[in-house]
């Protein structure tokens, strides 16, 4: 579950009256290794992890929950591989942000100080 592509949608399903149970998930599957070659292309690129080895993944369980139910209502919930890279985007938009700040308040510090 991508988090930030999801909780948008709860106040609107409160206001609509939207009850029951519903599996909160974006559709689809991904794995870890997706999700962090999202992340070092788009937040940070010296980013290093070690593979585990092939007997490990046998501990790994993949499974998908049926969201047919939510996508009625929402059908526009995008993939979770997809909502995984629109997140690495925006935090990678926000870590560039705050450092172009902080550069910029050192700096005006420094002229201040001279």
């Amino acid at each position: 579950t991508i988090v930030n592509s999801l909780f948008p949608l709860i106040p609107q399903m409160a206001a609509e009256g939207v009850t029951g149970i519903y599996n909160f998930a974006n559709p689809g599957v991904t794995t870890d290794k997706y999700i962090l070659k999202m992340y070092q292309k788009h937040v940070d690129s010296t980013c290093k992890w070690k593979e585990t080895k092939k007997k490990d993944h046998r501990k790994q369980i993949s499974f998908q929950l049926d969201v047919t139910k939510l996508l009625k209502i929402f059908p526009d919930i995008p993939h979770v591989e997809k909502a995984a890279e629109l997140s690495m985007q925006k935090q990678g938009t926000r870590k560039r942000a705050t450092n172009e700040t902080a550069q910029k308040k050192l700096k005006e510090k420094l002229v201040a100080d001279s």
